[in-house]
């Protein structure tokens, strides 16, 4: 990974996601940090934020803040947890919190979604299209490893099968990721090689799955973009036959 594409998944936040506040009051002691609980009139995704001061680790200098996640574009924070992967970290004296790291195929739907929900201007949009792209990559890596290590472990197998699906089939059914699509052609084939195609699949995976989701996702999206160009074509049009007229 190159520093530009580092840097896309980089904020000025660091994200986890927390099934209780007691995990995060125990993270926040160890961590030297001060928790702040959501309340009713905060209309924020996160259900807590961890203040931090670390000069050295913040962008501005100051301090480092940590976002506790709730609902995001596109996920709830169940969905998030179910999607997760559990670590613990030891916080001393012979405690330990649980966290759960959400898998990226899960980080990569996020993606599209706040593509397509999420209000951002010229920059922000160029940053979530890098993101993505970057996801793209991580998809793959991570779907090979799962695809070779249930070749070794077979009870991978159903995991591995199961995380593949849910990218070049639930994501591509979502009507937000056609816009997506259609909207940025960009990233069509960065999506498109998010499922790795490695002998480790399944040869009717690898022979009828993919390549039929794929053609059907591309006409999906070469549909949209053909009616998005044609009514451009009919504004610009009405906007000439406007200027006549005047």
């Amino acid at each position: 990974m190159n520093d530009d594409e580092l840097a896309a998944l980089t904020s000025s936040d660091l994200d986890i996601v927390s099934e209780t506040q007691e995990n995060v009051r125990l993270l926040a002691r160890a961590w030297g940090g001060e928790p702040r609980f959501a309340g009713m009139d905060d209309h924020t995704p996160n259900i807590a934020v961890i203040d931090l001061d670390r000069p050295g680790w913040s962008p501005d200098g100051t301090h480092l803040i940590v976002d506790v996640m709730g609902d995001v574009y596109g996920a709830t924070a169940r969905q998030l947890i179910a999607w997760s992967e559990m670590i613990e970290i030891s916080v001393g004296q012979g405690q330990t919190v649980c966290l759960r790291v959400v898998v990226p195929e899960m980080l990569l739907w996020t993606r599209i979604a706040n593509l397509h929900m999420r209000r951002m201007g010229t920059s922000g949009v160029k940053r979530e299209l890098q993101r993505t792209k970057v996801l793209c990559q991580i998809v793959s890596d991570h779907l090979e490893d799962l695809a070779q290590e249930s070749m070794s472990d077979p009870s991978v197998r159903r995991i591995s099968l199961k995380h593949a699906s849910f990218v070049y089939k639930w994501i591509a059914k979502q009507n937000c990721t056609h816009k997506v699509l259609a909207t940025y052609p960009e990233l069509i084939d960065p999506y498109f090689s998010a499922v790795p195609l490695t002998d480790f699949w399944p040869r009717e995976l690898l022979q009828r799955g993919l390549p039929g989701w794929q053609n059907w996702l591309r006409k999906r999206v070469d549909t949209l973009i053909a009616h998005q160009e044609y009514r451009q074509l009919e504004k610009e049009k009405a906007a000439s036959m406007w200027c006549v007229d005047d």
